[in-house]
């Protein structure tokens, strides 16, 4: 599996001046507009979608999937590997967009530029949180990527995100708003815990996405 993920990663080195200018521009600029770190958990948000669908992109170049498949590595390894990279620049990007929004935050006000102040763990926590949402859209996204491939998949991962966002929308607005309400309350009151609670909800769903991307692509002709 470590061969698997070094490979993985050897892909995004070919791509880490795009994948570090495009969240840290949008970090900066909605830092300085926004004037709240509110610009490093949207930069951070951006990453995980980022790097999925720039390795499925390039899956996609030169039958690289299908070359990556006669390698000496099991399906297994290669889907997991998948995650993992994944995983691995969602976690770079947390720490690399947090020290920039704090760079912001101390640079803007020596400016003359106003920036909402906020503790450290604050705007620590607001990025992780941010990462680990989308990680949830991303185990929902894989594993029809992993079924269909990148130009058909993308169809269906569009539809499935649309009915989640309207599941979503239609539970906090009409079938249960207090429930949400109520949540939303206990969230407030209790950061550390919800955060903790998020974290750990969004990697069991991811871990479970991968296992069934696994299933699929064992059984997947390439």
């Amino acid at each position: 599996m470590l061969a698997a993920v070094k490979s993985e990663l050897a892909i995004m080195r070919t791509m880490v001046v795009l994948m570090s200018v495009m969240p840290v521009t949008v970090c900066i600029f909605m830092c300085f507009g926004m004037g709240s770190y509110a610009g490093a958990s949207a930069a951070c948000a951006m990453v995980p979608m980022l790097v999925m669908f720039s390795l499925l992109g390039y899956d996609d170049q030169n039958g690289w999937l299908r070359y990556r498949g006669a390698l000496p590595f099991s399906r297994r390894d290669i889907v997991v590997g998948r995650y993992a990279t994944i995983l691995i620049c969602s976690v770079i990007a947390i720490v690399f967009l947090f020290v920039v929004a704090l760079a912001c935050a101390l640079a803007f006000p020596a400016l003359g530029v106003y920036m909402e102040t906020a503790p450290a763990s604050e705007i620590f926590a607001a990025c992780v949180a941010s990462s680990v949402i989308v990680l949830v859209l991303v185990s929902i996204a894989q594993p029809f990527a992993t079924k269909f491939g990148t130009a058909k998949g993308a169809r269906y991962i569009a539809c499935a995100l649309m009915f989640v966002g309207c599941l979503i929308y239609i539970g906090t607005q009409f079938a249960m708003p207090e429930l949400f309400g109520g949540f939303g309350d206990w969230v407030s009151q209790h950061p550390i815990a919800s955060l903790v609670a998020l974290v750990v909800a969004s990697l069991a769903i991811y871990a479970a996405s991968c296992k069934l991307s696994i299933r699929i692509f064992e059984n997947k002709d390439i």
